[in-house]
């Protein structure tokens, strides 16, 4: 059965680098599903453009005026909401909560 709770409530912080691997892992199978390369040297160059991540684009952040700031990574970081790791990572960035 389906959750019913809204979706940032399904996924805890440190798991949104885990959905983002599943999505592409998903997408890389939907996409390899319909490619049948016979020529060997043709396939060799599509098979390391998988490996590389060129074949799909780099996650997308955007600014959304219907949120409110809800603090840098290092305070949230500090205050459990965010994973410790995630100030190394996202230095300098700020996030935001719904209104």
């Amino acid at each position: 059965m389906e959750s019913t709770a809204p979706i940032s409530q399904q996924f805890k912080p440190s798991d949104i680098f885990h959905l983002h691997r599943e999505i592409v892992g998903d997408y890389r199978e939907y996409i390899e599903s319909f490619i049948n390369i016979a020529d060997p040297k043709v396939r060799s160059v599509v098979e390391e453009a998988f490996v590389k991540g060129q074949l799909w684009p780099e996650p997308l952040l955007q600014l959304n005026s219907a949120f409110d700031e809800a603090g840098t990574v290092e305070s949230l970081g500090a205050a459990g909401k965010l994973h410790s790791h995630c100030a190394a990572i996202f230095s300098g960035f700020v996030f935001t909560v719904t209104r």
